[in-house]
């Protein structure tokens, strides 16, 4: 962390980084679901070099629309948010090699609850009755 304080190492750690971490994680995607690269090409229609080419650390143009093809054919969310650059750092640090390949929306981690996506409605406060609440449904676009 010490070399990031400087201005000009934390943004070339930053510029090369992006690109290390989409394709470790094309990688460990493909790989966790047993498709070789051109299983893969055939699957989502495109060229076999190119996956080969996104797989490589050093590379550098990706863009949202072919990543989010590869979250829909992997049935995962495409997460692209601006964070402070320290808590970047500590998840890379903190990652394992399940973070890199996230499970589809179907399967349900071993050991975890169920994903709440209504949640219950909140109890008033010292009632045991819930609060009257309009409920709010999540809509997904298909």
């Amino acid at each position: 962390m010490k070399r990031l304080e400087k201005l000009r190492y934390r943004q070339a750690f930053m510029a090369s980084n992006v690109g290390v971490q989409i394709a470790a994680q094309l990688h460990a995607l493909r790989t966790s679901r047993d498709l070789s690269q051109e299983k893969l090409a055939e699957e989502i229609d495109m060229n076999q070099a190119r996956i080969s080419l996104m797989e490589k650390p050093d590379y550098q143009n990706y863009n949202i629309k072919t990543l989010k093809r590869f979250a829909e054919f992997y049935d995962v969310a495409l997460d692209v948010r601006f964070v402070p650059i320290r808590d970047h750092v500590n998840r890379i640090i903190n990652q394992s090699p399940k973070d890199m390949s996230p499970e589809p929306f179907e399967e349900k981690p071993v050991g975890q609850p169920p994903a709440i996506l209504d949640p219950q409605p909140s109890l008033e406060a010292g009632s045991a009755q819930p609060r009257d609440r309009k409920k709010k449904s999540l809509k997904i676009p298909v």
